[in-house]
């Protein structure tokens, strides 16, 4: 039996509200049966992510990242197909005012993730109001087609063709900008060095957590993110705590590009994670 959808490839602004599920992406399992928590300035390691894999350093190629989604999820045959020559995200402009990044949303309970780009504006107030620019390939809709053929054992068919386009798209764009990998990346937050800045990151007990970056004596952004309610699934209550997940650097260009994802128990689905690309005003 042969299921069909059509899987609605789109491009939307978002304004990115605390209480609405819009931003990303990028990296959160809800699989685990406990919530992943961190002292206060601790490291920034959060929750599981779904078959990605971080190497701290710095080279003329930027940091190392591999692809973010796992070979088994259902997602990962789809976005191979109509994205095949995808770089490793997240990247930034040559004129260092956007980077993209890529948006993996696991849904706990499809097996699968969600799959999409985003373009953060430098400044964007991506964490209470502000725009990114996102195209999703691989919809809640189509994941959910995906996952039930995978089970009853029957092929999904779908039609790639508008993927693929808006994948030729974003390619372009990438080419045409001249993005490029950042600098280097950092998984901790106790006062690290990320290129000409220093950031922080302060756990609050009420699950929020504070983020502090400076250039020399200069503070950049001081913040406070606070946890995200997802509502109740069989009487569990669905608090996703904010948590850092990594940071990019770029010396030359002076950006710094913060990803938060979430700390959250099953069965719950987090939030997509959530991006920053800051610089000196």
């Amino acid at each position: 039996m042969l299921a069909i959808v059509d899987p609605g490839p789109y491009v939307v602004r978002v304004s990115v509200n605390r209480m609405t599920r819009v931003w990303m992406l990028l990296l959160v399992a809800c699989g685990s049966t406990s919530e992943t928590t961190t002292g206060s300035g601790s490291s920034i390691t959060s929750g599981p992510t779904s078959g990605s894999s971080i190497t701290s350093g710095s080279s003329s190629s930027g940091p190392t990242v591999t692809r973010s989604l796992a070979a088994s999820d259902p997602a990962t045959a789809v976005v191979d197909k109509v994205f095949p020559r995808r770089p490793a995200f997240p990247l930034l402009s040559k004129d260092g005012n956007s980077a993209v990044v890529e948006i993996v949303t696991p849904v706990a309970r499809s097996g699968g993730s969600t799959y999409s780009i985003g373009f953060v504006a430098v400044g964007a107030d991506a964490w209470s109001g502000g725009e990114i620019e996102l195209t999703t390939l691989v919809n809640g809709m189509l994941l959910a087609l995906l996952a039930e053929a995978r089970e009853s054992g029957t092929v999904a068919t779908y039609d790639a063709e508008p993927m693929i386009g808006q994948a030729k798209v974003i390619s372009a764009r990438i080419a045409d900008a001249g993005f490029q990998p950042f600098e280097s990346m950092i998984e901790s937050s106790t006062g690290k060095a990320a290129g000409p800045f220093r950031f922080k990151v302060t756990d609050d007990p009420t699950g929020a957590i504070t983020i502090d970056v400076t250039e020399g004596a200069k503070t950049i952004k001081s913040e406070k993110i606070e946890p995200v309610s997802t509502g109740l699934i069989s009487d569990v209550e669905c608090l996703a705590k904010p948590r850092v997940r990594r940071a990019f650097a770029d010396t030359a260009r002076r950006r710094l590009l913060i990803q938060i994802g979430w700390s959250l128990p099953a069965p719950c689905d987090a939030p997509d994670d959530k991006y920053r690309l800051l610089a000196p005003t």
